[in-house]
């Protein structure tokens, strides 16, 4: 998220000196899904941080802060009103997780490193996640809804999910 947060910095400096005024910010890509199918695309309303909290936390000046990470719904609103009657996948409208890694910040086995649960602590939290209507796993979005709440840029994301980490 650190580097999302640097990029974000970088590019909104460059569209300033372009004297771009009107930005929004889409972040599209991929996502880990959860109790959902694959290839099914997800529009974030909020971003979740690993432990269940909303927020994005920054140290500035030796000071934690907490920056809100909710996407710009009248952004979520144009999008959904722009898709096909329809189409062939299916649209969910809900919150993410923001993991801190692929691997275990994502409740996975396969990675490099045995993880420190099973199966069973993993289904309770998969289970917990549920509850906030949080349909997927991806690792940019509270750092980019943060960003872009400090900023004033209004930004969502769109996700295709490639499987379902439930299985």
């Amino acid at each position: 998220t650190t580097l999302i947060m640097t990029l974000l910095h970088d590019i909104t400096k460059l569209l300033h000196f372009a004297d771009s005024k009107e930005l929004e910010y889409i972040r599209i890509g991929t996502c880990g899904g959860i109790n959902i199918n694959s290839g099914s695309i997800i529009i974030t309303d909020t971003s979740y941080m690993p432990d269940l909290s909303v927020g994005y936390k920054m140290h500035i000046l030796g000071r934690e802060i907490i920056y809100p990470t909710h996407m710009n719904k009248e952004l979520n609103k144009n999008i959904l009103r722009c898709q096909p009657a329809g189409p062939a996948f299916d649209i969910f409208q809900g919150n993410s997780i923001a993991a801190d890694d692929f691997y275990l910040g994502q409740a996975r086995f396969d990675g490099a490193i045995k993880p420190k649960y099973d199966e069973n602590k993993r289904q309770e939290y998969f289970k917990r996640i549920m509850q906030y209507n949080i349909y997927n796993f991806e690792m940019e979005s509270t750092a980019l809804a943060a960003f872009c709440n400090m900023a004033e840029i209004p930004a969502t994301m769109v996700a295709v999910t490639l499987l379902n980490r439930m299985h």
